[in-house]
């Protein structure tokens, strides 16, 4: 299986356009862009779906849907007894902050573990929830 990153905030960027094929790969290019301004990432599978994930330190989000742009958007839930609340954190797209909830954050090591599995597979991981937006 491989993917391409495709930087969302920094087009520029080395890892920009990058195809990975293998699950350590994969954990050492995201070892290498956590220390950024938080800001999102795309992850792009041959299977024909999309992985976009906020990565900022100790903290991260992720977003699987279609590579097609068509429904259903699934968010990853990190702390589903959080409620949606004005606590976010904020990953800069394209240099505008996107506001994501702290219910829908995960910590950095458990983002790893899901790239890799969509890495795989394609699909979003069965270690979390994921819920429709």
């Amino acid at each position: 299986m491989r993917i391409t990153v495709h930087d969302l905030e920094n087009p520029s960027s080395p890892e920009h356009r990058l195809q990975i094929d293998t699950p350590a790969e994969l954990s050492s290019v995201l070892d290498r862009l956590h220390h950024r301004e938080p800001f999102n990432l795309e992850l792009e599978s041959e299977y024909g779906f999309l992985l976009t994930v906020g990565i900022g330190g100790s903290i991260s989000c992720a977003q699987h849907s279609p590579a097609s742009g068509d429904p259903p958007y699934l968010v990853a839930i990190g702390n589903p007894s959080a409620v949606n609340d004005d606590e976010a954190t904020t990953f800069l797209c394209g240099g505008t902050p996107t506001p994501v909830s702290s219910r829908q954050c995960i910590p950095f090591a458990t983002l790893k573990h899901i790239a890799a599995y969509f890495l795989e597979t394609g699909q979003p991981s069965p270690e979390l929830q994921w819920e429709e937006v």
